[in-house]
């Protein structure tokens, strides 16, 4: 893509993801940065080829895996507040939980060009997130077992750690 075409979304089908910090943002990689919101997108070899096409380059996680990240700052280079990525799901209702590493969505974003002193490249901006398979992020409340508390929890004397 050169800059003086027009920047076209593109909605990529089907994408298993990681990471994924799209109803809450994230810290940035780099510690100057404003957080962001964004997804690792793991790509069939078609969807690979037409994001390369437009000059978007993969990268490779710990296994040797390609991916490619999308992403949408919480803030502009002006400062002003950005709306966070559009994320529904299947029957294209609001998605509220946390995206689990191994679920699938449909991704669009808009890929733009950069360029910052001798570097450049492109940016996958995040525009929307639809969770076609939700795979539940796993937390740390779930090593622990339902209990039945009863009223224990009120009587006097009850020496509970938390």
């Amino acid at each position: 893509m050169n800059k003086q075409e027009k920047p076209q979304q593109i909605v990529l089908k089907n994408v298993r993801v990681k990471y994924a910090k799209v109803i809450r943002p994230g810290k940035a990689y780099e510690e100057r940065m404003p957080d962001q919101w964004s997804v690792n997108m793991y790509l069939t070899p078609e969807d690979r080829e037409t994001l390369m096409a437009h000059g978007a380059q993969p990268k490779d996680d710990k296994d040797g895996n390609e991916y490619f990240v999308a992403k949408r700052s919480v803030v502009t280079k002006d400062g002003k507040e950005v709306k966070p990525p559009n994320v529904v799901d299947g029957r294209k209702q609001p998605f509220a939980h946390d995206i689990g590493n191994g679920s699938v969505c449909n991704i669009a974003v808009t890929p733009f060009p950069w360029t910052m002193a001798k570097r450049s490249g492109v940016l996958l901006y995040l525009n929307a997130v639809q969770v076609v398979n939700h795979v539940a992020l796993a937390s740390n409340t779930d090593v622990f077992d339902v209990v039945d508390t009863g009223d224990a929890a009120s009587e006097e004397g009850n020496d509970l750690p938390f």
